[in-house]
C-alpha cells in the first residue's frame, strides 16, 4: 500500500467523520429545540403548532394480586356426586404476573400486547338435604360438599390504552388464555344430624379426593377479558411505575365442566422502561388539565 492510497483512505475517513458530528449534531438541536410557540412579527409567518419528544414504544413488566372471586355459572365438578349440582364460590385468590409491550399509535391512543402467568385457587360449595340410615332407620340429614380447584393460566392479551387526562389512563384488553396445570380437592361434611352419622370412625368429615386432574382434561382454552383504571407516575422517564385497579374474568371450559365464569377485582404494580422516543405533534391526552 503506497501513501497516496494511504491518504486517499485518510481523506475518507476525515470527511465521513465530520459528516457524522454534523448529523449529530443536527439531530441534537432538533431534540432539544425551543418547542415553545413563537410570537408574530409584523409580516411574518410562524409555525405555532407545539411538537415534542415522547415514548413512542415501552417495555412493561408487570404483577397483580386479586381477591374474591365470584362464580357465575357452574353446573359440575369433577368426580362430584350427581346430588351436587349447582355449586357456588365463596372465596378465591388471584396471583399473576406478565411481561408487556406498548407502542404509541396516534396521539393519546396505545395499542399493546402483555404475556403473562396466573394462579388461581377457588373453593366451591353444595350443600344437599338427603336421608341416612341411623339405627337401621331413615333419617332426614343434610351435608356439604367442597371442593377447592387450583389452576395456573398462561395468558396472551393484546391491549388498547389510552391516555385519557394528566397521568390517568385506561386500558382493555382481550385474548385466549389455556390451563398449563391443575389441582383439585374435595371434602363432605354432615351438617345435620349433628351426632350419630359418620363417615369415618371418630370424624363427620372424610376427604372425597385429593390430586391432580388428568392433564388430558385439563389443558383448555379460555377467553380472558381485562379492564383498568391506570396511573402513570414519572411518564416522562425513561423508567417509570404504574399502580392500577382493574377487573378481570376467565371465561371458558379449563377443566371438566359445562360451564366457568369467574371474575374477579384486581390491584397491579408495572415497571415500564421507555427505550424509545419520536417527535410527536400535539402529543397530548384525551383531555388536559
Amino acid at each position: 500500500m503506497n501513501i497516496s492510497t494511504i491518504r486517499r483512505i485518510g481523506i475518507i475517513i476525515a470527511v465521513s467523520a465530520s459528516l457524522t458530528t454534523y448529523a449529530l449534531g443536527q439531530n441534537a438541536a432538533s431534540f432539544n429545540e425551543d418547542t415553545r410557540p413563537q410570537e408574530s412579527q409584523p409580516g411574518t409567518t410562524y409555525d405555532t403548532t407545539l411538537h415534542t419528544y415522547a415514548a413512542r414504544t415501552r417495555l412493561s413488566a408487570t404483577f397483580d394480586v386479586g381477591m374474591g372471586f365470584h362464580n357465575a355459572s357452574f353446573q359440575a365438578l369433577p368426580e362430584a356426586p350427581s346430588c351436587c349440582s349447582g355449586y357456588s364460590s365463596e372465596n378465591g385468590s388471584w396471583l399473576g404476573g406478565a411481561l408487556g409491550m406498548e407502542r404509541r399509535i396516534d396521539g393519546a391512543w396505545w395499542a399493546g400486547v402483555d404475556v403473562g402467568v396466573t394462579g388461581t385457587s377457588v373453593l366451591f360449595t353444595s350443600n344437599q338435604s338427603t336421608t341416612f340410615i341411623i339405627d337401621d332407620e331413615p333419617t332426614p340429614g343434610s351435608f356439604r360438599f367442597e371442593q377447592k380447584v387450583n389452576l395456573t393460566y398462561l395468558t396472551i392479551m393484546p391491549k388498547a390504552v389510552v391516555d385519557i387526562v394528566g397521568p390517568f389512563r385506561g386500558m382493555i384488553g382481550i385474548g385466549p388464555a389455556i390451563t398449563i396445570g391443575t389441582h383439585q380437592t374435595q371434602k363432605e361434611t354432615i351438617t345435620e344430624p349433628t351426632s350419630g352419622v359418620i363417615f369415618t370412625s371418630g370424624s363427620s368429615t372424610r376427604n372425597a379426593s385429593d390430586g391432580s386432574i388428568a392433564s388430558a382434561e385439563s389443558l383448555r382454552w379460555l377467553a380472558s377479558i381485562g379492564v383498568s383504571a391506570q396511573f402513570h407516575i414519572d411518564r416522562d422517564h425513561v423508567w417509570s411505575l404504574q399502580p392500577q385497579i382493574g377487573w378481570t374474568a376467565m371465561l371458558g371450559r379449563p377443566i371438566d365442566v359445562d360451564k366457568w365464569f369467574l371474575h374477579t377485582a384486581r390491584f397491579s404494580l408495572s415497571l415500564l422502561w421507555a427505550f424509545d422516543k419520536a417527535p410527536y405533534r400535539t402529543s397530548s391526552p384525551l383531555f388536559s388539565w
